[in-house]
């Protein structure tokens, strides 16, 4: 049972969507560590809690005494639907939730796989826009890709849990070995279908909803589980947060903005550092991500903005991808009002400079 356990806990802390288990009562049980950027909170500040805290609604009888199992609690096996998830900060965001029963001995528990459907509610919005201008062709592809990259990341995650029980059953390293080259490349090729969708939903929309934000917590909010990454590669991430001033923007976009950069610094990274520097200015919010990285030459400078490029030195360093996240990063700034910069020397390193307004016109 011991052993059972240890492994079922491997997969779950490894696992990219979110993981919640509670018993009879709905009293969370465990946490797992991609619930926590999901949630804004940590295992430990919700563990013994109700479940329902989280996740309003789960239960479809909202009668129960908190004593014992709600009615109705066996229809919710094995069910699947959408739900708004109430995160740390207060805020909100929609979520599919697949729940199912397990046994361990004579305990029941009860398993939440929870996965963010933000993006998938701004493709419906963008496609009702679209609509609304008549341009069906564009709502056909963005449709489409949408539709495919969720197929595709499903697959991929069976083929994750299938490499996991691979691995169990090895009987020697060389299994090991293999299932985790297949979970390398499960995660990469699931990475890319996340950039091309948000590509794909940021060039094809210019649209932008200003909401108030504190730069600090924005900036915070992005960075914080990136920390947990570097440290896997032997990297160091130094973090400068701006003040706590206030912001009248995109947030999500500004925050993919920051991801992005992050993400490709430490990809391309395989020794040293990783830094970020936030700084608000009077009129603008200035970041600048820098790494020892690879570097790029002066002549590529320019083209590595460009959608779908990708240049030898970073094919060596990683054989996949797609050749997005700055011209994702790029489109963004401009729909924000700014711009960004590069200064790069090969072999050690870049520097990449946001300035946004704080300000949106």
């Amino acid at each position: 049972m011991r052993e059972s356990e240890a492994r079922a806990r491997a997969i779950v802390n490894t696992a990219a969507d979110a993981i919640l288990t509670f018993d009879e009562r709905g009293v969370l049980t465990s946490f797992n560590p991609a619930a926590e950027p999901l949630f804004g909170l940590a295992a430990e500040d919700v563990l013994g809690r109700q479940i329902e805290t989280l996740l309003p609604g789960l239960y479809p009888d909202p009668h129960r005494d908190g004593t014992s199992a709600p009615a109705g609690r066996r229809e919710m096996r094995g069910t699947r639907r959408e739900l708004t998830a109430a995160r740390g900060d207060g805020s909100a965001i929609p979520v599919d939730v697949t729940v199912s029963e397990l046994r361990l001995g004579e305990q029941r528990l009860f398993t939440a796989i929870v996965r963010d459907v933000t993006g998938s509610k701004q493709i419906e919005a963008l496609l009702a826009a679209r609509a609304r201008e008549s341009t069906r062709a564009l709502e056909a592809q963005t449709l489409f890709l949408a539709a495919s990259s969720h197929d595709v990341r499903a697959s991929l995650s069976v083929i994750v849990g299938l490499a996991e029980m691979l691995e169990e059953q090895a009987p020697d390293q060389s299994g090991a070995d293999m299932s985790n080259k297949i979970k390398h490349l499960s995660h990469t090729l699931a990475d890319m279908m996340s950039e091309l969708l948000q590509y794909a939903t940021t060039t094809q929309s210019d649209s932008v909803m200003p909401t108030q934000a504190c730069a600090r917590v924005l900036v915070h909010e992005a960075t914080s589980h990136f920390e947990q990454l570097c440290r896997k590669k032997g990297l160091v991430l130094r973090v400068q947060l701006p003040e706590a001033g206030e912001l009248h923007t995109d947030s999500l976009k500004l925050t993919r903005i920051v991801q992005n950069l992050l993400s490709n610094a430490i990809r391309y990274t395989a020794h040293g550092q990783v830094e970020l520097h936030a700084v608000l200015e009077p009129e603008t919010l200035c970041i600048s991500v820098s790494d020892t990285g690879i570097g790029i030459a002066g002549d590529d400078q320019e083209r590595v903005f460009h959608p779908f490029l990708r240049l030898p030195a970073a094919r060596a360093v990683e054989p996949l991808g797609t050749g997005l996240g700055l011209a994702t990063v790029k489109s963004l700034c401009e729909q924000l009002g700014g711009e960004v910069r590069l200064e790069s020397t090969p072999g050690l390193g870049s520097t990449f400079v946001v300035r946004v307004p704080r300000r949106l016109a």
